[in-house]
């Protein structure tokens, strides 16, 4: 999160002295903004050690799948070379999600029913993006970020022969670098207000889920994401 804010602030004097005449909309703006997840990522690696004997650790699974990222956020930003480039500080937070298999097989041959690994997460990030106007209302905005995804595992389940079970013995947080890419709509409403749609790829990392011992990263889920973006942008 630091090194976003002091990239941020060095890049801001850098880029107002390209501005070349007053924005009578004002070269500030704030933000709010919804997404949601069109398509996740379901990768997933098994990072625990084999110590023999029983173990219920996955080694083949059957529809993995990832059951939402969605999220809502606040950010702030400035306009640059007469409303053509916009720089933004964001803060997302997202709604629980679930990493969950279907059928699998573990280390010791078993077959299992299902394993259900949850997450929390938010997330900070550092958007630049390029106004292409079309109209006098209407441009096609071209977006890119960096950020720092924050993520927190706890429990997991898994179920056979029609029983659940529940283990993790701490919870686990991880702080991944993130990237984001994006193309949209911005349509200014009014002099003040502009809402903005975009179709979004986020790259947050891995989530990591311990089970046997504390220091242990035994189960990580890849936590990647299309979105739909709609945004609500006020100019002062």
């Amino acid at each position: 999160m630091t090194k976003l804010l002091v990239l941020l602030f060095a890049l801001l004097p850098l880029m107002a002295n390209a501005d070349t005449q007053p924005n009578v909309r004002g070269n500030w703006f704030v933000e709010g903004r919804y997404q949601k997840s069109l398509y996740l990522g379901n990768g997933w690696t098994e990072n625990e050690v084999d110590l023999g004997g029983a173990s219920n650790n996955m080694i083949s699974a059957t529809s993995e799948k990832r059951d939402e990222l969605n999220a809502s956020g606040l950010a702030v930003g400035h306009n640059f070379i007469n409303d053509k480039v916009s720089l933004s500080l964001a803060y997302e937070k997202f709604a629980s999600s679930i990493w969950s298999a279907g059928n699998y097989v573990s280390r010791d041959g078993r077959t299992f029913d299902s394993a259900h690994y949850p997450m929390k997460m938010h997330h900070f990030i550092a958007e630049i993006s390029y106004n292409q106007a079309i109209s006098d209302s209407t441009s096609i905005v071209y977006m890119g970020g960096l950020g720092q995804a924050n993520i927190k595992t706890d429990s997991y389940t898994k179920a056979i022969s029609g029983a659940s079970a529940t283990g993790s013995i701490a919870e686990k947080y991880v702080r991944n670098f993130s990237k984001r890419i994006g193309i949209g709509l911005t349509n200014s409403i009014s002099t003040k207000f502009d809402i903005i749609g975009l179709l979004q790829y986020s790259d947050y990392g891995d989530a990591k889920t311990r089970c046997c011992n504390e220091t242990s990263e035994t189960f990580d889920t890849e936590v990647t994401a299309i979105e739909a973006g709609i945004r609500l942008r006020y100019h002062f």
